[in-house]
């Protein structure tokens, strides 16, 4: 059975790969630093390893932090994570280039 590829949407330098959809409106001149959107695929199962060891740090994180916190519960935490298009899920600036453009919102909720 082939392994399940994930679509990717990332931003690269228009000049370096042919194909692909510019990020420019049309008609306008393509500049030295013109960029565009390419979609690559991305290995499911790098994907869902790399999340489930993102999620396991932040719950780590969460847990501690709800040690530390007096008198006050947190109910409720927001995280967004960005995805490269290697598949590593993290912040922007933990093992991910600048360049990263898809991202997904984690919510954690207090279980009672």
């Amino acid at each position: 059975m082939s392994e399940k590829k994930l679509v990717i949407f990332d931003i690269t330098d228009v000049q370096t790969i042919d194909g692909i959809r510019p990020t420019r409106a049309r008609g306008d001149r393509v500049s030295a630093s013109a960029q565009a959107v390419e979609a690559v695929e991305a290995s499911s199962s790098a994907i869902e390893k790399s999340l489930t060891g993102f999620i396991d740090t932040v719950k780590s994180m969460l847990e501690k932090v709800d040690d530390v916190s007096g008198n006050y519960k947190i109910n409720k935490v927001e995280i967004a994570a960005q995805v490269s298009s290697e598949g590593k899920v993290g912040f922007m600036g933990v093992g991910l280039s600048a360049n990263a453009s898809s991202s997904m919102k984690i919510e954690f909720t207090r279980r009672d």
